[in-house]
């Protein structure tokens, strides 16, 4: 069976020191001096890979997997201006030669390259040929680097490789392109990222400003808004496929205080009948109040009679979620999501990254929502709140009640990311158990997930996406290596912004042309 790459959790921790401690004792007892080989107990291993762990970003820490067994490990990093590093790399003895090392070492040079970073650098003992053999099978090479550390006292040579960034591709540059330009109707985000995966690689192109003179790029990190709920969705199938939440729970079940009877599932598909927004900003300062308003908030709609999007049933999902799981939502979404994918960007705010994208201009939005009772009607007007927000939304969530009424944690909105975290979230979800993913009872409605169809090829194949208020899609196809990203600050304009509709056509539509002539690149890109 071929090896499999995956982020490894702390419940590997056994098996990583198992197969640390096998190479350690067998292949380095031939390359290295008895006294160091004896050195290294089981406590030390163990403690040396605890601090490991703990001290890595998600997805630094990876591990190959051979028929259910552990065979393999490495850790890698991010080091800052366009370098990074790969600390270790091990592959039990008796798996070797079977392609976990070549596997492993690709897969983190692969999230390095995708995380902006363009010369990789390694340290191998001197007289352990045999690796040094491997690692220049591998593209690697010396620089002329030596060092000798306190702890090992055995001379090390620097190993130096280049990391390909995502490509370019003419499709991608002329969607951010196409995406920039004013329309007929609207003004254009100041920036964009567009980010596409398929099996002949990955592609990205980003220009224009992520904030004022700021330039936006793939590394940029963005408010999510409603793509918050396909990471909810992610947690709740999670929680099903583990047998700790049924689709057919009711709601007071998790949550005792809820007043209606309605499923699980009618909140992923929007049947619940709930109302689709509410403020509960204006009434309410914090979590407990909101939540408290929400349980007794009679239903707009008798449930299960139709689609109605609604935030108020994710703000329940990730209630239940916190329930079920124990820890509450931050933990949740670390434990079940970005921990497991490796996805380092992805959480809750106040965010405080070296790039962060504008996600909107105050609570102009939502001022105007109060103001004329459009799209929804409810029964509050511009003066019954006095908190708003003015100026550039930077590093907090720019929907209402996540900022002003949920303490900014919410499973509706209030997650950030970037581009390639969120790319590898839509690849990861492309595994979805396929009955989970289909369309339900509404066209255009899965659980959680929005349904489309896009061109691969000589073929039409299902697409699942889901947009945020702020100007970022997530899109994968069911089953397929295809996914792809789009990330702006479509509200940060003078004028009315561009749809989000748009902004994934147009993204779409770039897709659909790379899927039928591929071109890789190098990229200018970060």
């Amino acid at each position: 069976m071929t090896p499999s790459v995956r982020a490894a959790t702390a419940a590997d921790l056994d098996d990583v020191v198992r197969v640390f401690l096998a190479c350690w004792r067998t292949s380095y007892a031939e390359t290295l001096p008895a006294r160091l080989v004896a050195s290294m107990t089981d406590e030390r291993a163990r403690a040396l890979w605890r601090r490991a762990a703990e001290s890595a970003r998600p997805g630094e820490l990876l591990v190959a997997v051979d028929d259910g067994v552990t065979v393999g490990v490495t850790r890698s990093a991010a080091t800052g201006s366009g370098e990074g590093a790969v600390h270790s790399l091990y592959v039990h003895p008796d798996a070797q030669g079977r392609g976990a090392g070549a596997r492993l070492l690709a897969e983190a040079v692969r999230r390095l390259g995708e995380r902006g970073v363009r010369v990789a650098r390694l340290w191998v003992f001197r007289d352990n040929t045999p690796s040094r053999r491997f690692y220049a099978s591998q593209g690697w090479a010396a620089d002329g680097a030596e060092r000798v550390q306190d702890e090992f006292g055995e001379p090390e040579l620097q190993l130096t490789r280049p990391v390909p960034g995502p490509a370019a591709h003419p499709a991608v540059t002329g969607a951010v392109e196409r995406i920039l330009e004013p329309g007929p109707t609207w003004t254009p985000p100041g920036g964009a990222v567009v980010m596409v995966r398929t099996s002949a690689g990955t592609y990205a192109h980003a220009a224009g400003d992520r904030l004022t003179g700021a330039p936006m790029t793939v590394a940029t990190v963005h408010d999510l808004a409603s793509v918050t709920k396909l990471v909810t969705t992610a947690m709740c199938l999670r929680l099903v496929s583990s047998g700790r939440l049924g689709l057919d729970d009711d709601v007071r079940a998790h949550l005792p205080s809820f007043a209606h009877a309605v499923t699980v599932r009618q909140l992923l598909l929007h049947r619940a009948g709930l109302w689709e927004w509410w403020p509960f900003y204006v009434r309410a300062a914090h979590a407990e109040a909101a939540y408290a308003e929400l349980d007794t908030l009679p239903l707009r709609y008798p449930p299960d009679t139709g689609r109605h999007y609604s935030d108020l049933g994710f703000m329940l999902l990730g209630r239940i979620v916190a329930a079920v799981t124990g820890g509450g939502l931050r933990a949740a979404v670390r434990d079940l999501v970005a921990e497991p994918l490796g996805l380092p960007t992805l959480g809750y705010g106040p965010r405080t990254d070296d790039e962060l994208a504008a996600g909107a201009d105050g609570d102009a939005v939502e001022r105007r929502m109060l103001a004329t009772s459009t799209p929804y009607p409810v029964p509050f007007g511009l003066g019954d709140m006095d908190r708003w927000r003015d100026g550039l939304v930077v590093g907090t969530a720019a929907d209402g009640n996540a900022f002003h009424a949920l303490d900014g944690v919410s499973g509706h909105a209030g997650l950030f990311a970037s581009a390639p975290d969120l790319l590898a979230f839509a690849a990861a979800a492309a595994g979805t158990d396929p009955a989970l993913l289909a369309e339900g009872p509404d066209a255009g409605q899965a659980l959680g997930w929005r349904t489309d169809t896009l061109r691969a090829g000589p073929d039409t194949v299902e697409l699942r996406y889901h947009p945020g208020y702020t100007g970022t899609t997530v899109a994968m196809v069911p089953g397929h290596a295809i996914a792809f990203v789009v990330a702006t600050n479509r509200l940060v304009t003078p004028g009315e912004p561009a749809t989000n509709d748009h902004l994934r056509q147009v993204t779409a539509a770039a897709v659909e042309d790379l899927l039928y002539a591929p071109v890789t690149t190098p990229t200018r890109y970060p």
